[in-house]
């Protein structure tokens, strides 16, 4: 496991179903049991790490910063309590973990890795594969964006992680905006969020930005950095998923 300190309804295989409704508050609130079904743990013996996000049965997209190992960590699907050593769901076994060959430290660029699990996962009540946005789909502009994770739940650190999934609803930032906040830090391949009343904190790293309009959504982002903070001011910035989804192939060997 890998310290780091950077961040730090139904659904379908077709599409991203809407999540538990949340109310339109700029909060985080507590998720409701499987309505973020597609949502994985990362686990270090018992203790939550970093998120990620199953795109296909044998496949979980997570941040590559989590710097994941297959001899030491653990996958937890269909859980939204993390707490250690609570007897829950199994966890999944994994058989290599696939980092982005441009992969970089900080300021992360290419931050995406893909965890091939030993056996394929049967989606059902507890787990679902999510939809990912296409090459080059950006959100529009009314669409609804939400996200969550187990991250600590106070600025600074101030209270312990967060035992259960809390989620949040976001808005989007646009580049020029971003670049404002983070500087030269921020890639075409980037994408920032933010929420008036919530930040993403440490054991955030990994979790999903999602966006869609009519109930229908998809995965456009995947958590990579914050302020160390976590300052609910400073906006999220999260790897691209539309920019990458030539890559994907490249190592599933199947099209998703």
């Amino acid at each position: 496991m890998n310290p780091f300190t950077m961040l730090g309804p139904e659904t379908s295989t077709e599409e991203l179903g809407e999540p538990h409704e949340t109310p339109k508050v700029c909060e985080s609130h507590e998720a409701a049991l499987l309505s973020w079904p597609w949502l994985a743990s990362l686990q270090y013996e018992g203790h939550h790490f970093c998120g990620g996000i199953l795109i296909d049965e044998k496949w979980v997209l997570t941040a590559a910063h989590c710097n994941f190992s297959v001899q030491m960590d653990e996958v937890v699907l269909g859980k939204i309590h993390v707490l250690p050593n609570v007897k829950s769901n199994s966890p999944v076994l994994v058989k290599a973990v696939h980092t982005h060959h441009n992969f970089s430290g900080f300021p992360s660029i290419n931050d995406l890795a893909l965890l091939e699990l030993q056996k394929p996962i049967k989606p059902g009540d507890s787990a679902a594969v999510a939809c990912l946005a296409g090459s080059g789909e950006e959100a529009s502009p009314d669409a609804r964006c939400l996200t969550a994770g187990w991250g600590e739940r106070g600025a600074g650190g101030e209270e312990e992680q967060g035992s259960r999934l809390q989620q949040v609803e976001v808005s989007l930032l646009s580049y020029e905006a971003c670049v404002s906040y983070r500087g030269q830090n921020i890639e075409e391949t980037n994408i920032c969020a933010r929420s008036a009343g919530a930040a993403f904190c440490m054991g955030d790293s990994g979790w999903p930005l999602i966006c869609g309009t009519h109930g229908h959504y998809k995965l456009v982002g995947i958590a990579s950095w914050a302020s160390d903070n976590c300052n609910t001011e400073s906006p999220t910035v999260y790897t691209k998923v539309s920019a990458y989804r030539d890559w994907i192939p490249s190592v599933t060997n199947q099209k998703i």
